[in-house]
This record gives structure tokens, C-alpha cells and sequence, in this order.
């Protein structure tokens, strides 16, 4: 089984946007990069010279926005041989298909710029109907779902569920979408995939990667 590595970046700005609630239609685009303030430039210069230490690629998936702040910064991870995905225009959880429409027509010079056929949804949070509009767009796969192991056809598009090791009982994966980082998840797999999870394990996440 071949192991795949991939990053989120978001800014910090973006978090707090969700977990306060506040519309990113509230805080302009420059106003948030202002925020931002670089910090999200030089943590993507360190993770670049990081993988190049140890000669590793990934996926990054992007925050369109991040892109309209810092262009040379999002080429330069292509220019080092690594996936460009996309995350979105503005980290906005999709409750519905119209939030994905709206934002990818806000993400045109992106996706104009590096052809993405990635796709990650925020907060790993997305509804089975978003994936007619992914296709539409040229998207080939997703990585939106936590589950175990089982690659799904969603119409028309791959979805790659990031990594959940099941303990409970067998994977009896299911097309019910969405499957977000939850109680009634975390009583059943443990995700050790997903970034928390790889924070709070660290180097014993390859524990659980030789357990799949």
C-alpha cells in the first residue's frame, strides 16, 4: 500500500474566521492578508526546505485566496515537483453545492493557473452533491471523507478518504456523506490521518499506519 502525504494550507486567519463564526464576507481579502501578516509565506518556505531535506513530495492543498496574496510563494511549491490541490477559495465549510459553486468562481485565475484535480474540503466536511459540481470542473479526485482504507466512485470522482483505522468493528464503508471528525466517528476509528490526530501522536502515527 503506498502511504500519501498531503497539507492543508489555510491561514491561521482562516481558522479563527470558522471557529468564531464570523462570515469571511465580514473581513476584506486584503484585510485578511494583512492579518495574516506572512505567516503563512514562511511556514510554506519551511515545510518546502523540509521535504526537500528528506526528499519527499506532497499534495498541498490550497486556499485559492492564499494564491491572490502570495503567488510566487503557491508557485514555488509547484516549481519544486509538489501536487497543487485545491481547498477552496476561502476555507468556507460547505453546507451546500451553491457555498462550492460560488467559491470556485471566485478561485478562476487558480485554478486557471495550476489545473487542480485534487479537491479537499474544509473541515473535511462535504455533501454527496458537491461531487457533480467537483466533476464539472475537471476534478478527478477528493480527499473529503474520514474512513478506512476503501477508495469511492462519487459520481464520476475518486474519493481517498484520509485515514481512519477502524477498531470496533469491520469497515462497512458507506456513499452517506458527509463523514467529519465527530464523537460518533471517534467511538468507532480513530483518524490518524487527519492533522490533529498527527499532532498529538507525532512519530507514533506509524503505528497505526502499519496496522492498515
Amino acid at each position: 500500500m503506498k502511504n500519501i502525504f498531503s497539507i492543508d494550507i489555510e491561514s491561521w486567519v482562516h481558522f479563527y474566521i470558522d471557529s468564531l463564526k464570523i462570515k469571511p464576507a465580514a473581513i476584506t481579502g486584503s484585510a485578511r492578508r494583512e492579518l495574516d501578516n506572512s505567516y503563512i509565506a514562511d511556514a510554506i518556505e519551511k515545510i518546502l526546505d523540509l521535504l526537500d531535506e528528506y526528499r519527499q513530495q506532497a499534495t498541498f492543498f490550497v486556499v485559492a485566496e492564499i494564491y491572490d496574496w502570495y503567488p510566487d510563494v503557491i508557485k514555488e511549491i509547484a516549481k519544486r515537483g509538489h501536487e497543487i490541490g485545491y481547498h477552496t477559495h476561502s476555507h468556507l465549510v460547505l453546507q451546500n453545492k451553491e457555498i462550492l459553486e460560488r467559491e470556485l468562481e471566485k478561485s478562476k485565475d487558480f485554478i486557471a493557473a495550476f489545473q487542480p484535480v485534487g479537491f479537499r474540503a474544509p473541515q473535511i466536511y462535504i455533501q454527496n452533491d458537491s461531487f457533480a459540481v467537483l466533476k464539472q470542473y475537471g476534478f478527478k479526485y477528493s480527499s473529503s471523507t474520514y474512513d478506512s482504507y476503501r477508495v469511492m466512485d462519487i459520481n464520476g470522482v475518486a474519493e481517498i478518504p484520509v485515514s481512519a483505522l477502524s477498531f470496533r468493528q469491520r469497515n462497512n464503508s458507506s456513499q452517506k456523506l458527509p463523514k467529519q471528525l465527530t464523537a460518533k466517528l471517534l467511538w468507532k476509528k480513530i483518524p490518524f490521518g487527519s492533522g490533529l490526530f498527527i499532532a498529538l501522536f507525532g512519530s507514533k502515527t506509524s503505528y497505526f499506519i502499519d496496522k492498515i
